[in-house]
């Protein structure tokens, strides 16, 4: 029951003719609530190898020749997440994707319910790509958001 009060949460549950239960479903809230806040994210090239090849690394609809990143280095880029939300992001080298993830905001992510935009409370994430993989990490070194 999205908003729903919590004298609104229980539940009839009929097990037999005649007798009746109450269920208290719990204040589960409804991710529609939650309002985009700012998020800035770290794209890492943390691949250590010996030709030091720069990676692409992009967001969203980005695509070459966009976004080449050198090995040790990084880009930023900012965009605004809801909570249980992702944000699409791919590595690619020679003009073809070698590496996708949707980075999730949930557990440490502060989405919000009230304050939306620049002025909602925002986080800095970080996405590393290590050679093989990309990967996720959030505020305190989460692996999701």
């Amino acid at each position: 029951m999205p908003n729903a009060r919590p004298w609104q949460q229980l539940r009839l549950l009929l097990l037999v003719p005649g007798s009746a239960v109450l269920l208290y479903t719990g204040c589960r809230g409804d991710d529609s609530t939650f309002l985009p806040v700012p998020v800035t994210v770290s794209l890492e090239n943390n691949e250590n190898t010996l030709q030091g090849a720069p990676v692409h690394l992009f967001k969203g609809a980005e695509t070459f020749p966009c976004c080449s990143v050198a090995p040790g280095l990084n880009r930023s880029v900012q965009d605004n997440v809801k909570y249980n939300d992702y944000i699409h992001f791919k590595a690619g080298r020679n003009g073809k994707i070698i590496g996708e993830v949707n980075c999730t905001c949930r557990n440490n992510c502060p989405s919000s319910r009230t304050t939306a935009g620049p002025s909602a409370q925002g986080f800095s994430a970080r996405v590393k790509w290590d050679g093989t993989a990309l990967v996720c990490e959030g505020p305190g070194g989460a692996s999701s958001w």
